[in-house]
C-alpha cells in the first residue's frame, strides 16, 4: 500500500500549519464576535434579532474552529503514514456523518424555532428566541455548502472527496432538494397569503427542509454506494 513520499509529507505538513493558523484566527474571531454581542445584550443595546444572530454565528464558528483545530493538532502524526485509500475512506466517512447529523439537528432546531416564533409574533421575544429562529437556517446553509463541496475540507482534499461518483450523487441530491424547496416554498407562499403573521416561520421551514433534503439524500446515496454489490446474478434453473 502506497503511503506519503517525503516531498508529499513536507507539503502536507506546511499545508496543515497554514490551515491551523487560519482555524485559530476563525476561533478567535468567533469568540470575539460572541463576546461583543453579549456585551451589547448586557448593555441593553440589542435591538431586534441582529445581535442574537451575531452571537449565534460567532459561537457556531468558534465551535467548528475548535473541532478543526483539534483535528489539526501538531502532535498528531498519524496522517504521515496513512495510505491514500484509507485517507479517502476516512474523509468520505467524516463527510457522510456530517450530512446525517446536521440535517437531523436542523430539523430538531426547527421544532424549537416554532415555539420561539410564538414569542416573536406577540412581541415578547428575547435574544435567545431570535437565535433559535436563525439556527435551523444556519445549519441548512452548512449542509448545502458541504453538499456542493464548497466547505474547507472538500476544497483542501478535493482529490479524495470530488470524483465522478461524488458529482453524480451531488446532482441527484441537489435535484431532490430543489423539488422539496419548490414544494415547501409554494406552501410557504400560501401560508403567507392566508396568515401573514406566520409567513416568516413558513419561510424558515422551507429553507430548513430544503437543506435537510440535500444532506440526507446525499448521505443516503453515499451509503448505498458503499453497500456490497451482489454480482452472482439469478440462478439458472
Amino acid at each position: 500500500m502506497m503511503t506519503m513520499t517525503g516531498q508529499d509529507r513536507v507539503r502536507e505538513q506546511r499545508r496543515r500549519r497554514w490551515k491551523l493558523a487560519g482555524v485559530m484566527a476563525a476561533l478567535v474571531t468567533g469568540l470575539a464576535t460572541a463576546a461583543v454581542g453579549y456585551g451589547y445584550v448586557r448593555a441593553g443595546l440589542s435591538a431586534g434579532g441582529a445581535v442574537a444572530v451575531a452571537i449565534g454565528c460567532g459561537i457556531g464558528v468558534a465551535l467548528v474552529a475548535a473541532i478543526k483545530a483539534w483535528n489539526l493538532r501538531p502532535w498528531d502524526r498519524r496522517w504521515q503514514s496513512e495510505p491514500a485509500h484509507v485517507r479517502r475512506d476516512r474523509l468520505q466517512a467524516r463527510r457522510n456523518r456530517m450530512l446525517w447529523a446536521f440535517p437531523m439537528a436542523s430539523l430538531a432546531f426547527l421544532l424549537v424555532a416554532v415555539r420561539a416564533w410564538e414569542d416573536v409574533r406577540v412581541g415578547g421575544a428575547s435574544v435567545v428566541d431570535h437565535m433559535q429562529l436563525a439556527v435551523p437556517v444556519v445549519y441548512s446553509w452548512v449542509v448545502a455548502i458541504v453538499v456542493m463541496g464548497w466547505d474547507f475540507q472538500s476544497r483542501t482534499h478535493r482529490k479524495y472527496l470530488d470524483d465522478e461518483l461524488t458529482g453524480l450523487m451531488r446532482a441527484r441530491a441537489l435535484g431532490a432538494a430543489f423539488v422539496v424547496l419548490m414544494g415547501t416554498g409554494t406552501v410557504a407562499l400560501g401560508v403567507s397569503l392566508w396568515r401573514p403573521e406566520w409567513g416568516v416561520l413558513a419561510l424558515i421551514t422551507a429553507l430548513t427542509l430544503g437543506g435537510a433534503a440535500a444532506g440526507l439524500r446525499f448521505a443516503w446515496l453515499d451509503y448505498e454506494a458503499g453497500l456490497p454489490k451482489n454480482d452472482a446474478g439469478p440462478a439458472n434453473g
